[in-house]
């Protein structure tokens, strides 16, 4: 169960490695409501704040106005939809997805509770998106490999499921799932984040304790 405080190295390895199944702790709800229902409170004022109804970066001092704050954070995906470079590996993946979900389930980053449930049912059912390996230098987030990541749950790219590149919308409907339309601040929610060096990070420490484990056994 995510709840965003306890999940360990060797549980990130189970899913990502042995697609052991994970799902959002009732724990966390109540936490993730509640930011959803502040950032609602906070669109509904007529000021100006970042990443829900201004641009990005240089372009915060530009307005969007309020019919079009759910496509501002479909724009800012398309934006950063530009890694390069080979795929990461499925259970690379799969690391980056539960270590996202984790981190998203904390109940900081204003997102619903339906996004995050998304992502773990495309986990969960074998739906990966492809996310190049080149593009993020981690600094302010994982944001280009996060785009893509993030592209999947409203089916923007392509996604691999039983070995088979599929258009990212038809994967979801093949297991069941549908895209969805985000609401503001939620592209940003998804993308701002060092998930993907937080899962990749925790496949190379599992690994080197393994590696050490062996080695302290045959010397």
């Amino acid at each position: 169960m995510l709840s965003g405080h306890n999940l360990s190295i060797r549980e990130v390895w189970r899913i990502a490695a042995l697609c052991s199944p994970c799902a959002l702790a009732d724990e966390a709800r109540p936490l993730i409501q509640r930011s959803r229902q502040l950032v609602d409170a906070l669109a509904a004022q007529p000021r100006a704040i970042y990443g829900i109804n201004t641009g990005f970066g240089p372009l915060s001092g530009f307005r969007i106005s309020n019919d079009e704050l759910g496509q501002h954070q479909i724009n800012l995906l398309h934006h950063l939809f530009v890694g390069q470079g080979a795929l990461f590996s499925a259970m690379e993946t799969r690391a980056i997805m539960v270590a996202r979900a984790n981190a998203l389930a904390r109940g900081y980053s204003g997102i619903r509770e339906e996004l995050i449930e998304l992502l773990l049912a495309a986990l969960n059912r074998g739906v990966l998106p492809e996310i190049p390996s080149e593009g993020s230098v981690g600094a302010s987030g994982d944001l280009v490999p996060l785009a893509h990541m993030g592209g999947l749950l409203v089916g923007l790219g392509y996604a691999r499921i039983n070995g088979r590149r599929v258009p990212a919308a038809d994967a979801l409907r093949e297991v069941g799932l549908a895209p969805v339309m985000l609401q503001c601040k939620e592209g940003l929610a998804l993308v701002n984040g060092t998930s993907v060096m937080t899962g990749l990070a925790a496949l190379a420490v599992h690994e080197g304790h393994r590696l050490l484990r062996w080695m302290e056994l045959l010397t």
